[in-house]
């Protein structure tokens, strides 16, 4: 298939088959450096423009960022701080509530409850 592409400086012409296809180009382009490339596998069509006036965009040399160091605190900062603030990590759930046969009755432990159909049996040795 002839494929045709006409670079001008403001737009580009491109015919196929009878076909014409005009696209306005966003900025002025050097013609005679100008790419028109079909791919012999896929059809696919590659035009490469470079434009006459360049946008060159560079990046400006970083700010370092200077380390503040941290005020003092006194007393009086601290007590007017919010609660937890001080607070860092996980927090332990398991022991905020005992079990209950960690639970202290007059001094002794109390025993777990076993439940009425409970029976010790003779014939089993107590758990170590």
């Amino acid at each position: 298939m002839q494929v045709d592409a006409d670079v001008q400086p403001t737009y580009v012409r491109v015919s196929a088959k009878k076909n014409h296809l005009q696209l306005l180009l966003p900025a002025e382009v050097l013609t005679d450096a100008s790419v028109a490339k079909r791919s012999a596998t896929t059809g696919h069509l590659l035009i490469t423009c470079p434009k006459v006036l360049p946008i060159v965009a560079s990046k400006g040399p970083e700010k370092v960022k200077k380390e503040r160091k941290a005020p003092a605190v006194s007393a009086e900062l601290l007590s007017l701080a919010a609660p937890g603030d001080g607070l860092s990590g996980a927090v332990d759930i398991r022991s905020i509530i005992p079990k209950v046969h960690e639970r202290v009755v007059g001094g002794r432990a109390r025993e777990p409850p076993l439940g009425e159909e409970w029976d010790d049996e003779e014939d089993v040795p107590p758990l170590l």
